[in-house]
């Protein structure tokens, strides 16, 4: 029995277990620092004025000069670019050169060609611009010109196989020369004098020939005018589409107080109005449209020629589809 309990004790033994006292570690204080990043400049929006051509070409830094305070840069977002010899730029006089513009998707606050400038602008790339302001020289090019929020074509061409499109805004012409180009209009445009058209104007939106204006076209066979929204000839006066250029309408043309006179074949699905006792609609060699009306029977008699041609056929616009005229200007 003795060896029994000897034997339990020293099983017993060997399942006690020790405990060692845990060191803990002495709490110390930790600094907090910051660290200076790096610093980056983000270009601030400028008036640049061009003052080329090392090449021409937009991208190169070398053609343009700042007007004011900051550093000369290549055309960035939130620029305003201008074309005008009669202005300085980095103490440099604005060249009157020919410049391209090279950079795909440049978009730019403005775009200001001054009286001055009688060279070409070539958009060889999709360019948009906010406001625009034409005053001389030549749009050319095989890329869009956007404007988002108008401006004013004073005098000056606009050629090549490119499109203008004024996607909104009012947009004031008073003399223009559209060369095989097209020109789209889906805000409001003023015409103050003529055209002459030699390429192709898309309206689908509001197309206001105001007191003063005179004649769209002057290139027989090359013209035509495609009226997917509202077209309105404002008087006193006489409103003519000249020699072979064709006028298309295909939603609503209105006369108040002056003649509309034209001269050449189109087509037409839309609808011709005569706002009152001294608006005319007179047609040349080719047809009256299906679709006349008049504030009353007795305005029939101010429309003169034969039956309108009719086609289904139409540019690709979006047409403003409101029966009723816009107001007047």
């Amino acid at each position: 029995m003795e060896r029994v309990f000897a034997k339990l004790r020293q099983l017993a033994s060997m399942l006690t277990w020790t405990t060692k006292p845990v060191k803990r570690r002495p709490i110390r204080n930790v600094r907090l620092s910051m660290e200076m990043l790096e610093q980056r400049e983000v270009p601030a929006a400028a008036n640049l004025l061009w003052i080329g051509p090392a090449d021409g070409n937009w991208n190169v830094q070398a053609n343009w000069g700042a007007i004011g305070d900051i550093g000369t840069k290549v055309p960035d977002a939130g620029d305003v670019l201008h074309f005008d010899p009669s202005l300085m730029g980095d103490n440099k006089a604005g060249t009157n050169e020919n410049s391209v513009d090279n950079m795909a998707g440049l978009s730019v606050a403005g775009i200001v060609i001054g009286p001055g400038y009688t060279e070409t602008v070539s958009i060889n790339q999709a360019l948009t611009t906010d406001t625009f302001t034409f005053n001389s020289g030549t749009i050319d090019g095989p890329a869009t010109l956007t404007v988002n929020n108008g401006g004013t074509w004073t005098t000056g061409t606009m050629k090549g196989t490119g499109t203008t499109l004024i996607e909104a805004g009012e947009f004031t012409i008073d003399q223009a020369t559209i060369d095989f180009r097209t020109f789209v209009n889906n805000g409001t445009v003023w015409l103050n004098g003529g055209i002459n058209l030699a390429g192709v104007i898309n309206n689908g939106g509001v197309f206001t020939v105001r007191d003063g204006a005179t004649t769209i076209g002057i290139a027989p066979g090359q013209g035509a005018f495609n009226n997917l929204g509202f077209f309105r000839v404002e008087g006193p006066g006489i409103y003519s589409f000249n020699m072979a250029t064709v006028f298309n309408n295909y939603n609503h043309t209105y006369v108040s107080n002056a003649t509309l006179y034209l001269r050449e074949s189109g087509s037409s699905s839309g609808e011709y109005q005569v706002l009152n006792e001294d608006a005319k609609v007179s047609f040349g060699p080719f047809a009256r449209p299906a679709t006349l009306s008049a504030i009353s029977p007795t305005l029939a008699r101010s429309v003169s020629g034969r039956a309108h041609r009719q086609s289904a056929e139409k540019p690709s616009a979006s047409p403003v589809t409101s029966p009723n005229p816009p107001p007047a200007g």
